[in-house]
């Protein structure tokens, strides 16, 4: 009897498994076929390393502005970081910048995603005066703050995801080797 059990349980734990692992090679078929992609991991660049967050390039904005820098020579010091990633379009920014012309008509059509949080910081604070090594602080708060909850986000639809393929796998030994046997044991005393 307790042969019999085991092998269902057994069974249940192997089909389980067959399903999980057919569900993801469906995935991968439709993926080859043109299909959805996997993601790729946020901030990774050619060289293999790590991209730095926009909040890090915001501090380090925040401290050359409080250590008396002016914005132009700012955006030239960012472009040095990670190995030049943005020197190209921050080299032209710049350039513009000192040729006179207004935040906007600098940056035209060059706007790097990674920049976006500094260039917006950076150009308000430059066409309105106000004191931008304070504003470029607060800005890189929050970003810390959204990317933090951006994290939280996806850690909770993980747990979700989670929950079906262990229940998948679980449930079934449970009822397996905890209740036929206790149901197998009750029987001889009803009948």
């Amino acid at each position: 009897m307790v042969l019999l059990v085991f092998c269902l349980s057994l069974l249940c734990l192997l089909s389980a498994g067959l399903l999980w692992v057919l569900g993801g090679r469906k995935k991968t078929e439709a993926q080859e076929q043109g299909g959805p992609r996997p993601p790729v991991p946020a901030g990774n660049t050619e060289s293999g390393l790590p991209a730095l967050s926009p909040a890090l390039y915001l501090d380090l904005a925040a401290t050359m502005l409080t250590a008396g820098l002016s914005v132009p020579a700012v955006l030239e010091q960012l472009s040095q970081l990670e190995q030049g990633r943005y020197r190209t379009e921050l080299a032209v920014v710049v350039a513009k910048l000192y040729a006179g012309a207004h935040w906007e008509q600098a940056w035209g059509k060059s706007r790097p995603e990674g920049l976006a949080p500094v260039r917006d910081c950076l150009g308000l604070a430059l066409e309105t005066g106000a004191p931008s090594a304070q504003l470029v602080r607060v800005l890189a708060d929050r970003q810390r703050r959204h990317r933090q909850r951006q994290h939280e986000k996806s850690a909770a639809r993980l747990a979700v995801k989670l929950v079906v393929p262990l229940g998948a796998c679980s449930l079934p030994a449970f009822i397996c080797l905890g209740v036929i046997p206790v149901l197998i044991a009750l029987l001889p005393t009803l009948f």
